[in-house]
């Protein structure tokens, strides 16, 4: 047997037994204002949440922010 071959089969002999998966609990989805919560949130943490109107671009709005 190659060196290689005792490494692998060394590996396959000393494998840990397997372990149950643990239970992931399901979260469930309240009916709050997702965006308005992420607003609030982000307002309270020192920042500022923009939206953009439509045909409104990304580029136009930071430039407009930041001439």
């Amino acid at each position: 047997m190659t060196s290689r071959e005792n490494i692998l089969q060394s590996i396959r002999e000393n494998k840990p037994a397997l372990s149950p998966l643990p239970d992931v609990p399901m979260f469930e989805r309240s009916e709050m204002d997702l965006i308005a919560h992420f607003k609030e949130i982000l307002q309270f943490v020192g920042g500022e949440a923009i939206e953009l109107t439509d045909g409104e671009s990304l580029n136009d709005r930071i430039e407009a922010i930041y001439p």
